[in-house]
């Protein structure tokens, strides 16, 4: 597994794409014959566009390490690049809409609790994946790894079907998606058949334009703008402020990247602001009263350790609040607007508290996390990418009013089926917070839980509950 250094971006990207190719490239046997590697390699870059370049060692005659010739799916196989930038990027937009999504991640990606799991069950073959989804007591099926590509709507290839239609079967060679506590702690059952009756009519309202302060500027801004751009409803606003480079130069680094506003851009109004992000009266200039939510990126430099990076951000955060909350008492908002935050010392996440940052991902940490996944199961890859796409399904967390309703008692079986009625699959949920023990009908509130132990415990669902699930929207 290999990680980007801080260091020259020329430097860091030579340096991985060097020791890629001497462990990709020019591996021949006794006979002359070019071979793959046993296991594979896990690699960050900096840069999107470098992802061609770690494979390039493969030789066209490569073989497997059965003695048949590598095909295109192995060779993307046998390398497995993460851009660590875009993935914290990606989630940090998807936060900005959905607090609370960042936790729902570090779970899963953590190396603690439940994990994504890959495992082929004979036994099931021929099984409908509506049924698949409700035979394992210990696990939370959210899809299939396909043994062959399968089209997607847009006429590409995958192999992995996230909350595919409930109708499909389970064919030889498949193998199905999970989380769970661990490789061993699951297994299929009875099918656990429940009369919950459907879930309640509501048609959630469209998604209004949004506007959002992006605090900060790195390399590859064009990736989360189109980010930004992808997740908005039309006629959004997207301000960013930063101290460098100036406006005219961040358009011109835009535009070199083929991220010209006017043309490109079908969602979001862009507009540039230069300023400091540790001055109060910088900040004021930005209208903060106006948005709907904040986001701060920390700034990662040579030299520089992670927690000094940090501490600008703290007092941005810290600063931003403080405005917010006079906004609030003066009624100029409603309510206080979303601020999500990167941070790159994993110390730092004690202190946001004291900014009541709704979400924050310690980066570093999360990439490693994706890292460590990928080196265990190649296919994770794919998987993560499919997850943080805006086309297709993705992680959700939504109001139980959708599911149940208020005072209504139903177990996590029942949940599910109603989250299946309205082709969603639940993961899990996070009860709010009702009484002073923090406790209602044995289970803890204010707690994120996914895969829940008990999933035919009866639980009274109130109003500020939400759910977790896989869903298309």
């Amino acid at each position: 597994m290999l990680r980007s250094l801080v260091g020259s971006e020329m430097c860091i990207r030579d340096r991985s794409c060097r020791v890629c190719l001497a462990l990709t490239g020019g591996l021949r046997d006794n006979d002359g014959r070019s071979y793959a590697l046993q296991g594979h390699v896990v690699v960050e870059l900096r840069d999107i566009d470098n992802e061609p370049v770690v494979r390039l060692g493969i030789s066209d005659d490569a073989r497997n390490p059965d003695g048949t010739l590598m095909t295109e799916e192995d060779k993307e196989r046998q390398v497995l690049p993460l851009v660590g930038a875009n993935m914290i990027g990606r989630l940090m937009v998807q936060c900005s809409l959905e607090p609370g999504l960042a936790a729902v991640f570090a779970h899963i990606l953590a190396f603690a609790g439940n994990e994504f799991y890959l495992k082929e069950w004979p036994g099931l073959v021929g099984k409908r994946f509506a049924d698949v989804c409700f035979m394992f007591e210990d696990a939370v099926c959210l899809g299939i790894r396909y043994k062959t590509a399968h089209e997607r709507d847009d006429g590409s290839l995958t192999y992995i079907g996230l909350n595919p239609p409930g109708t499909d079967l389970i064919e030889e060679g498949d193998k199905l998606i999970f989380i769970a506590e661990d490789d061993d702690t699951y297994s299929p059952g009875d099918l656990k058949l429940t009369s919950c009756g459907p879930p309640p009519n509501i048609e959630p309202p469209p998604k209004p334009p949004t506007k959002t302060l992006l605090i900060g500027w790195r390399r590859d801004m064009q990736d989360m703008i189109f980010e930004v751009d992808k997740w908005v409803s039309e006629g959004s606003k997207l301000a960013i402020l930063a101290e460098s480079p100036s406006v005219d130069d961040r358009y011109a680094e835009l535009e070199s990247q083929d991220c010209i506003p006017a043309e490109h851009l079908s969602n979001i109004c862009l507009e540039m602001m230069v300023g400091n992000p540790i001055i109060r009266s910088d900040l004021v200039d930005t209208e903060l009263s106006t948005y709907d939510a904040v986001l701060v990126l920390t700034e990662e430099r040579e030299g520089i350790a992670g927690l000094c990076s940090d501490s600008r951000s703290m007092v941005t955060m810290l600063l931003v609040r403080d405005e917010q909350q006079r906004y609030l008492m003066e009624e100029k908002i409603q309510t206080l607007p979303v601020m999500i935050a990167e941070i790159l010392d994993p110390r730092t996440a004690q202190l946001l508290e004291l900014a009541s940052a709704d979400d924050s991902m310690v980066s570093n940490e999360f990439v490693s996390m994706a890292l460590g996944q990928m080196a265990m199961e190649r296919d994770i890859r794919i998987l993560v990418e499919d997850l943080f796409c805006p086309e297709g399904n993705e992680m959700h967390i939504k109001g139980v009013h959708l599911f149940a309703q208020a005072g209504e008692s139903l177990s996590f079986w029942e949940v599910m089926n109603r989250a299946r009625q309205r082709v969603e699959i639940a993961l899990g949920f996070a009860l709010a917070v009702t009484n002073s023990d923090k406790m209602r009908d044995g289970v803890a509130e204010g707690e994120l839980i996914l895969n829940p132990a008990n999933k035919s415990q009866k639980i009274t669902w109130m109003p500020n509950d939400r759910i977790v699930v896989l869903s298309e929207d």
